[in-house]
């Protein structure tokens, strides 16, 4: 009987994927960067974008904001609880900027759009953004004299921006109604759907052509992201072990 065949990676493969990755999220750092409307985006580059597994961990990055990074992975966790995984649908796209459930400060915004491979969730692509006005009682939505949290601005807990590829119009009108220069934030927010739509559409061709193995029809780049160990684990223990190796061969010269 012959023996069942696994999927695993070689070096060379792995460091394909891994730059391939890096890759998509540089794209949709620049989309993001040149569709933005706010010179806070635009000029300042507060903005960070990263593409998660599915359980919401973090396996590519581009050169962005740490805090940002810090952040973004518990507000896709706070997502994930108010929206389980097995519920979502593609073309679903989520928001949250609230402090309580993984944000930063209510300007900090962030969008999270799930992508599926064959009908099962595989990724997530996610981008935040500093805007330059969230409502509150200064413009700007940075008061140094607020006492609570109401007095920053709109709080957004995680809600869905798209329902299966329709916009949610009551979000949209309530947001449009509580900040200052709508027109400048919908340019933002539209900067950021289009940046994960992008990516979306990039990672789409890079399981189509990794996610195959040819001889066994076994998913190589899927089971990456779905199985007990991903990229950034992988990656993380092949350049520790790269360097102690370094340090050895110094040591013993």
């Amino acid at each position: 009987m012959n023996a069942p065949r696994h999927t695993t990676l070689d070096a060379f493969r792995l460091e394909i994927l891994s730059n391939a990755l890096n890759a998509i999220t540089e794209e949709i750092q620049l989309t993001l960067l040149r569709s933005a409307y706010s010179q806070v985006v635009k000029e300042a580059q507060d903005a960070s974008c990263a593409i998660f597994t599915a359980a919401g961990r973090i396996v590519a990055q581009p050169v962005v904001v740490p805090g940002h990074l810090g952040s973004m992975r518990f507000m896709l966790q706070e997502v994930l609880k108010e929206f389980p995984a097995d519920t979502m649908r593609p073309g679903d796209v989520y928001m949250n900027n609230d402090p309580y459930r993984g944000g930063s400060h209510l300007p900090d915004i962030a969008v999270f759009r799930p992508i599926f491979h064959e009908q099962r969730l595989i990724v997530f692509a996610g981008c935040i953004i500093h805007y330059t006005d969230v409502g509150g009682m200064v413009p700007g939505s940075n008061p140094m004299t607020a006492t609570e949290l109401y007095q920053e601005g709109l709080v957004l807990p995680p809600v869905k921006l798209f329902d299966a590829g329709r916009e949610t119009k009551t979000l949209i009108d309530m947001i449009r109604a509580n900040v200052r220069g709508p027109e400048i934030f919908m340019g933002d927010l539209r900067a950021q759907e289009g940046a994960l739509l992008k990516g979306e559409q990039r990672l789409a061709d890079l399981l189509e052509r990794y996610g195959y193995d040819g001889t066994s029809s076994r998913r190589r780049l899927a089971t990456i992201f779905i199985a007990g160990r991903e990229v950034g684990d992988m990656l993380l223990d092949e350049r520790l072990a790269r360097r102690w190796s370094d340090e050895e061969e110094w040591s013993c010269r």
